[in-house]
């Protein structure tokens, strides 16, 4: 990188403050008078606990966010408190948002050309042209005409990446760029960003993976209750920070070698006593395959033939690339996902076998998700307590006191009537763990629990899930925290091309795995950093081909679309048998009396035809059957429905 440090600071921040509802009882003073420069060409990491500020820093310097104190310039232009030719300045500053961000309908190059054409008024050719430069860049010109459904978690940040490359800025933000993504994903990323580094780019990345922020700044800024408490580089901050506040977040992380400081020893889960016992397994799963159905009309395989058994307070962990079908596994495990194929046996009840209330099962079996899923406009005691009212039908005083029970084991009692939105991201997923808790399951599935969470907040949630183990709980546990599942399961699953590709205990997996594959995702992440491999594998239990070919030969039941193809038609059938036989009841009042009416008029008159005769008495009698009926369906809805004839 060019040293540029007797260049005036393409970004100068004074005295910074924001502040979240300004003027209400809930004010929140989120940035406390930051002040800092960068200069061109630098690359900063910025550290810190959730909550205290990085995102909203970092959405000030483009104008996303607009403080209320204080003075931004960027390369020598005021952008507050002026605030004067923001859009002129944004030209100058790529942003690459946390979720990527992306049009789903639109494909990978329109994604990154269409900033250039309604912002830069760039011309379709020359806007696709430069989209085309910026996807070179990231190694994705092959992908150009690709939907984003089509890509992985990398992929798709990787497009976010060369969007904000394509408006040749001289600046670009990062809001957290490999939060969620697995460790391979990571590393996918952290290439794409160290080589637009290595070209001058000023780079300011906020981020929760310590590691990263080690391998890629030339300096380190540590914030907490809205100040940059420390600063420095790498190399003194992840070593010998100098406030023990730093010090204690960076202990949470198991990534910075401060053990010697810390004296923690990492606890070792036992066998399950059922499992040592050979007890039949609470979870069995055999020949699972899922099958989506894209918008296209085509299928998208996602598990081929999955077959495992989980034994009663087993922890197993499921760790694999993104979109191998992880979630999707624990989503069929209680009915989020109904399988295309294979069964499900929970307790030994197949929970796909025709006729099966799958809600019974459910209330077995608790789910934690990865964004915690609380509803924002009811209080933590409400959000636990909701379920049992509405799905177990507790009375509300039952329903809370259970709840209040959850909460406590959480330990987020003195939380019971706060608001979701006071709550920090662990404390949220804290929460989530007490709704399923609450509930009493035999089995917990976590999705990610611990996905885009800070280290503190990481070892919060792992120490909860730790205390739910203690006691005997069965849990599958979705994860890209390699650290976490090493330290909490029993066994381990290494998902791969739609099937399990290696299980076995962490202390295995993680420092001697038997299959080639597994090797190379382990040693994307710090685990296996700069380990040797072995001289040979295993060969696998089932290659990639015949995986394929097995699948291939599984039969659908029922297909999807003919699944919900037959449901709509069963469901129409239903409601036209309805309404023919409420259309009569409603008709019955009046036209059987006008039926009767009619033919007694017929009969009394002289002369008639002799066919009139047969009609009238069949009017008669229809007119006659009609009443009996109503008065007989009417004194039946009465008797069941009391409340129908009061009305």
């Amino acid at each position: 990188m060019t040293n540029h440090a007797q260049d005036p600071p393409v970004i100068q921040v004074e005295n910074l403050h924001l502040s979240y509802n300004v003027g209400t009882a809930n004010e929140l003073h989120v940035i406390k008078g930051m002040s800092f420069t960068v200069q061109r060409g630098e690359v900063i990491c910025i550290l810190g606990p959730s909550g205290t500020g990085k995102s909203s820093l970092i959405r000030c310097l483009n104008g996303l966010t607009v403080p209320q104190q204080g003075r931004i310039s960027i390369n020598g232009q005021i952008l507050f408190p002026q605030q004067t030719n923001i859009r002129l300045l944004r030209k100058d500053i790529g942003f690459v948002f946390q979720h990527f961000e992306l049009f789903p309908h639109m494909s990978v190059l329109r994604n990154v050309s269409l900033a250039l054409q309604k912002v830069k008024r760039y011309k379709s050719e020359i806007a696709n042209k430069r989209a085309m430069e910026a996807l070179k860049q990231v190694g994705l010109a092959d992908k150009a005409q690709a939907s984003p459904a089509e890509l992985s978690g990398g992929q798709k940040q990787r497009v976010a990446i060369a969007r904000a490359l394509a408006q040749d800025p001289k600046i670009i933000l990062f809001d957290e760029p490999t939060s969620a993504l697995d460790p391979e994903l990571i590393g996918e990323v952290l290439a794409v960003m160290e080589n637009i580094a290595r070209q001058g780019m000023t780079m300011l990345v906020v981020t929760h993976e310590v590691d990263f922020a080690r391998r890629v700044a030339q300096r380190v800024f540590f914030l907490d209750q809205g100040v940059i408490l420390e600063e420095g580089v790498p190399e003194h901050v992840f070593t010998r920070p100098d406030q023990e506040r730093t010090r204690e977040f960076l202990r949470a992380s198991h990534l910075i070698d401060l053990g010697t400081q810390t004296g923690v020893q990492i606890p070792r889960p036992t066998i399950p006593p059922s499992a040592a016992a050979g007890a039949p397994p609470i979870i069995q799963v055999k020949d699972l395959c899922l099958v989506y159905n894209r918008d296209d009309g085509s299928e998208l395989p996602v598990l081929k033939g999955v077959n495992f058994a989980v034994q009663r307070g087993e922890v197993v962990c499921i760790l694999g690339p993104s979109g191998t079908g992880k979630s999707s596994l624990i989503r069929c495990l209680n009915g989020l996902t109904p399988p295309t194929y294979g069964s499900v046996v929970i307790n030994g009840i197949d929970i796909y076998s025709p006729g099966y209330d799958i809600t019974l099962a459910r209330q077995d079996i608790g789910f934690v998700f990865q964004h915690f899923e609380l509803i924002p406009h009811i209080s933590v005691l409400g959000n636990v307590s909701l379920a049992l009212r509405k799905v177990q039908r507790m009375k509300r005083a039952l329903a809370e006191e259970k709840a209040k029970a959850a909460l406590a084991k959480v330990g987020l009692a003195d939380k019971a009537n706060a608001s979701p939105a006071e709550l920090s991201g662990g404390q949220k997923q804290r929460v989530a763990i007490a709704r399923a808790l609450a509930q009493d399951p035999q089995i917990i599935l976590f999705d990610e629990p611990t996905s885009a969470l800070d280290p503190e907040l990481i070892g919060e949630v792992l120490k909860v899930m730790e205390d739910i183990a203690a006691q005997g709980m069965t849990m599958l546990v979705v994860t890209h925290e390699i650290d976490f599942a090493k330290r909490v399961a029993h066994r381990v699953f290494f998902l791969d091309q739609g099937t399990i590709w290696e299980q076995g205990p962490p202390d295995t997996m993680f420092t001697a795995p038997r299959k080639e594959r597994t090797w190379q995702f382990l040693s994307a992440s710090q685990l296996l950093r700069g380990a040797t491999p072995p001289a040979s594998f295993e060969a696998p239990d089932m290659p990639a081909k015949a995986i394929n070919q097995k699948f291939a030969g599984f039969k659908p039941l029922i297909k999807d679309k003919e699944r919900f193809d037959r449901a709509s038609i069963l469901a129409s059938t239903s409601m036209w048998l309805g309404v023919l036989l409420a259309v009569p009841f409603f008709l019955w009042p009046a036209s059987g009396p006008l039926a009767a009416a009619t033919g007694i008029r017929v009969l009394i008159t002289k002369p008639r035809h002799p066919n009139a005769t047969f009609k009238a008495w069949f009017g008669l009698a229809s007119g006659v059957a009609q009443m009996v009926l109503f008065a007989i369906m009417l004194l039946a809805i009465c008797t069941v429905f009391p409340w129908f004839c009061i009305i």
